[in-house]
């Protein structure tokens, strides 16, 4: 649907009596479709198609222009590679800020996927022209079919090389506009070069500061302490580094995303100083209660930071917390229903603060 509104508003526009300017016609689809849907506005596709155009429409040429190759094949390799930077240029904050990672191939890939996916857009085309050909038409359906799994066994082979994607990049919403404005701002420097020192100066206050929230973020990361309890699983954080206490991650999308917004990398020696379902991180002391530990109050310290609940849990939640001094008790998505309610009850009554992650998302508990 996008691309068909898009189009049209070009093809009608370029048709019309009077001048048209492709931007225009761009904006004037996006407004029909955001009409529609208002909120295609923070949909990623939505914002990467319309980037991606923009980007070729406006900056393609001039980076063209840049180099002269007088090799006919070279330089339609080099068109293409145009067309390609101009796109990436513009939609590398979106692909940074909606997906955490940035494909270091993307030249190498585009320079097979872009002429196999435009043979294969005519191919499907002609047909549905041909549909009423039988024959012909099994004939040309099976040469797109070849063509589509071509494209993709070599996209797929150039994802497993080494170094392909690189992942784990994470910026913040202010970030993700410096890095656009300045990129945006160098680019003008091409198309506007009798303003060549204000866009480039202007451009690098947008990067300085970029950097400089970077390098902030960075420095903040570096002293972070802190426990997060996901739906299935649980990290302990110092640093950039995590430990995982219990939990099958398999189970849990969450911890992948909240690592990757914490900017964190497993840790090579354990965070934690752990004895049955007992831990101890960073002076607070910490239990854990599931269907496969089994507990006895005098077992433990009578004070207690922290206790998590996961699975079925065999405790008494009232002998529990009759017998320790308990600060905070957290119940985890595996918890059954009726255990929470109970568990919740008792804490209620004992004065606990209670936190059921089912009910209210991540616990976040920051030393």
């Amino acid at each position: 649907l996008r691309s068909a509104i898009m189009f049209t508003c070009i093809v009608v526009g370029n048709n019309m009596a009077r001048q048209s300017n492709v931007l225009n016609s761009l904006a004037v689809s996006a407004f029909i479709l955001l009409c529609y849907n208002p909120f295609w506005l923070w949909d990623a596709g939505f914002q990467l198609s319309y980037a991606a155009i923009i980007g070729i429409v406006i900056f393609m040429k001039p980076i063209y222009q840049l180099m002269n190759f007088q090799n006919r094949l070279v330089d339609m390799i080099w068109q293409m590679n145009a067309v390609t930077i101009s796109a990436q240029l513009l939609t590398l904050a979106i692909c940074i800020y909606q997906f955490h990672q940035f494909p270091n191939y993307f030249l190498i890939s585009n320079i097979i996927a872009v002429p196999l996916s435009s043979l294969i857009l005519l191919l499907e085309i002609f047909l549905c022209a041909i549909s009423f050909l039988p024959s012909l038409f099994s004939f040309m359906a099976s040469l797109t079919a070849l063509l589509i799994r071509l494209m993709n066994a070599c996209v797929e082979r150039i994802e497993q090389l080494p170094f392909s994607v690189w992942n784990g990049l994470q910026i913040s919403f202010v970030q993700a506009i410096l890095l656009a404005a300045s990129l945006v701002l160098f680019l003008s420097c091409l198309l506007y070069r009798e303003h060549i020192r204000a866009l480039l100066y202007t451009g690098l206050i947008a990067m300085t500061t970029f950097v400089s929230l970077r390098c902030l973020s960075f420095i903040q990361a570096g002293r972070q302490q802190m426990l997060i309890v996901y739906q299935r699983s649980a990290d302990l954080i110092r640093g950039r580094a995590y430990s995982s206490i219990y939990g099958a991650e398999a189970d849990d999308v969450f911890p992948a995303s909240a690592r990757s917004l914490f900017r964190l990398r497993k840790s090579g020696q354990s965070l934690f100083i752990h004895s049955g379902n007992y831990y101890s991180f960073l002076a607070k002391k910490i239990i854990l209660i599931d269907r496969k530990t089994g507990y006895s109050p005098t077992d433990h310290p009578q004070e207690i930071d922290l206790v998590i609940l996961s699975q079925k849990a065999v405790a008494n939640s009232n002998e529990f917390l009759q017998a320790m001094n308990i600060r905070q008790v957290v119940a985890d998505a595996s918890v059954p229903a009726y255990m929470v309610r109970q568990w919740q009850m008792g804490c209620e009554a004992a004065g606990v603060p209670f936190h059921d992650v089912r009910a209210k998302g991540a616990f976040v508990m920051k030393f």
